[in-house]
């Protein structure tokens, strides 16, 4: 016999207490940074599925 979900009669959505995560300027403490990259840089990759293509046909792929 398969078994149903049953859905609990409680419609609330779950409370979080903020303050664990935030110092007290209300910023985020901890954490991983992030290297971006420069918004003026465009990125190049070879397209996926070009298996085979001839080498001067292959499509490449702009990442901006």
């Amino acid at each position: 016999m398969a078994m149903k979900n049953k859905k609990s009669s409680d419609n609330k959505s779950p409370s979080v207490d903020f303050s664990q995560f935030t110092n007290s300027d209300g910023y985020l403490k901890g954490g991983i940074d992030i290297e971006m990259t420069s918004k003026d840089e465009t990125q190049y990759q070879v397209g996926r599925g070009q298996r085979r293509m001839l080498p001067e046909k292959k499509k490449t792929t702009k990442w901006f």
